[in-house]
């Protein structure tokens, strides 16, 4: 990481994922993973994964049908991720930045991204198959309430959602 003051080493990770993921992360995790629809083989890209809070709900959600490749470009955050013990069954870390993905385009049946949108300076979702979905939820969105699934072949649902707004942004599309 190139500003030392933004990165989240030493106990930060920890206090992370036990003080703010309960608060703040949790609840939005479940309604994103029980947004996936799951295809047998189907591989899932999350970006800016964090401590796992997500990628555990995802593994999960898949139930051996897919694999997971959870990025994130802080180091350390990973790595206690790793620790949590998801298993390894259906699950890769990559240390990758979300506006430089290392992936071939087509790669993902599904993008996701949980409160990350706001520190990417370019956002291309190039690794989604046109036939995949991008569910991306972000705190920048202007109808509070709302929920949406928008596939890149431009299919969208909506729905009311209690607890946070969720939208795909038209420059990933």
């Amino acid at each position: 990481m190139a500003d030392r003051d933004a990165a989240f080493v030493g106990s930060i990770p920890e206090k992370y994922d036990c003080y703010l993921g309960p608060i703040y992360f949790h609840h939005y995790a479940d309604d994103l993973a029980a947004r996936l629809p799951v295809t047998p083989k189907m591989r899932v890209l999350e970006m800016a994964c964090g401590t796992g809070i997500l990628t555990e709900r995802l593994v999960r959600r898949l139930g051996g049908q897919g694999t997971v490749v959870a990025t994130d470009l802080n180091e350390p955050m990973i790595v206690y991720a790793q620790q949590k013990g998801f298993g390894d069954s259906g699950l890769e870390w990559r240390r990758a930045d979300a506006t430089k993905l290392p992936f071939e385009d087509t790669s993902f049946e599904a993008a996701l991204c949980q409160f990350g949108l706001m520190f990417f300076r370019t956002r291309s979702l190039a690794s989604v198959k046109p036939s995949g979905c991008s569910n991306l939820a972000d705190t920048t969105c202007s109808a509070p309430g709302t929920a949406s699934s928008t596939t890149r072949s431009g299919r969208s649902r909506t729905r009311r959602s209690p607890h946070f707004s969720l939208r795909t942004h038209p420059n990933f599309i």
